[in-house]
């Protein structure tokens, strides 16, 4: 009576029922106890993982790039434990091998931020933060273009580099006499 279509369908339902009981529960070796095979085991640092940490700054565009072991005192924790560590930053990555994290900052890189340009703005000596003329530090109204020498306008038109404000004021003393 029955087809053999209607036969092949409870025969498949009873083995997806058969595999699915069998396989609701495993045995964790480690304790000796059982527990759901669907819950997935969560991953956590060893102490040997790859720590990578990336911070791209928006006033320079460089990114700096530092690579590290987790060590002991990352070892063990879990993507949220390590989110919660590290605040402000994005986790690219969490595997128990490697971790990668990212960072914007608004600012200069730490090599940037100790540099000034020195340039000509308009009528007026202009200092500027990092080596790019993007954002003011200072316009010098005090040192007008028409008292500087040809030699010292062709170099700002260029610009010069200083390396911290220290170097800025002796070079602008120069400029001023």
């Amino acid at each position: 009576m029955w087809s053999r279509m209607a036969w092949a369908i409870i025969v498949g339902i009873g083995v997806v029922l058969a595999i699915s009981l069998s396989a609701s529960t495993i045995l964790d070796s480690d304790r000796g106890s059982q527990r759901d095979a669907w819950i997935p085991r969560i991953a956590v640092l060893s102490a040997d993982a790859q720590l990578v940490k990336r911070v791209s700054y928006t006033r320079c565009g460089h990114t700096l790039t530092a690579t590290e072991k987790a060590g002991p005192e990352l070892a063990g924790r879990s993507l949220e434990a390590l989110t919660s560590a590290y605040s402000g930053w994005s986790v690219k990555h969490f595997g128990e091998g490697a971790v990668e994290l990212e960072k914007v900052v608004d600012g200069f890189c730490p090599e940037d931020s100790t540099y000034r340009l020195i340039k000509l703005s308009g009528d007026y000596v202009t200092v500027y933060w990092g080596r790019r003329p993007e954002r003011v530090k200072a316009v010098l109204e005090h040192i007008p273009t028409a008292l500087l020498s040809q030699l010292d306008k062709a170099q700002l038109e260029e610009g010069i580099v200083a390396l911290g404000d220290e170097e800025v004021a002796r070079l602008l003393e120069g400029l001023a006499e």
